[in-house]
């Protein structure tokens, strides 16, 4: 019912932003990551989140839950729940926005292979350079994207998106 408008709304927010195609951030020289997962795999992209944080990255992991308990004590968590997310746009709660805005991020790697209306719209606000993840649903909001024929799960999504970061090398801007 919501969804012309909603994909409306993302579009025009980021169409918003400066030009994405010069954004790259190079991966030795990223600080901080926030990095957004469906709470079903957190177990299995573990490996990944470690990785990331022994290069020395900051991370903020976005865990979607909807019918999870809510954010508890974790220490570089924020759990978006049903209870985070206005029933009739989808789009979070500013209570929550204002948790998600308070980490500066310079890239956020989206691992969701869902179409999930609360992360496209955090994606959306997000300010961070660069954003990497899944093409779905005609949105463009990332400037470093994996587009796939096929279903493709979290973990080869992950991978993928490492292994092509890591090794990016742009003539004249690294170090």
């Amino acid at each position: 019912m919501f969804a012309p408008f909603f994909k409306w709304k993302i579009n025009r927010l980021v169409s918003c932003r400066k030009d994405i195609s010069s954004a790259f951030v190079d991966y030795r020289k990223a600080r901080s990551i926030v990095v957004l997962i469906e709470h079903n795999v957190r177990a299995i992209l573990e490996p990944f989140f470690r990785e990331l944080s022994d290069d020395g990255k900051q991370i903020l992991l976005v865990v979607f839950d909807p019918k999870g308990p809510g954010d508890g004590n974790e220490t570089g968590c924020l759990r978006l729940t049903e209870k985070d997310i206005r029933w009739w746009s989808r789009e979070p709660k500013p209570a929550f926005l204002q948790r998600f805005s308070a980490f500066s991020a310079d890239v956020i790697l989206d691992f969701t292979v869902s179409d999930l209306p609360a992360i496209n719209y955090l994606l959306a606000l997000s300010t961070a350079k660069q954003k990497m993840g899944l093409a779905k649903s005609g949105l463009r909001m990332y400037n470093f994207f994996i587009q796939s024929k096929e279903e493709i799960s979290p973990v080869d999504l992950a991978k993928n998106l490492l292994f092509y970061w890591r090794n990016i090398e742009i003539k004249g801007r690294n170090s």
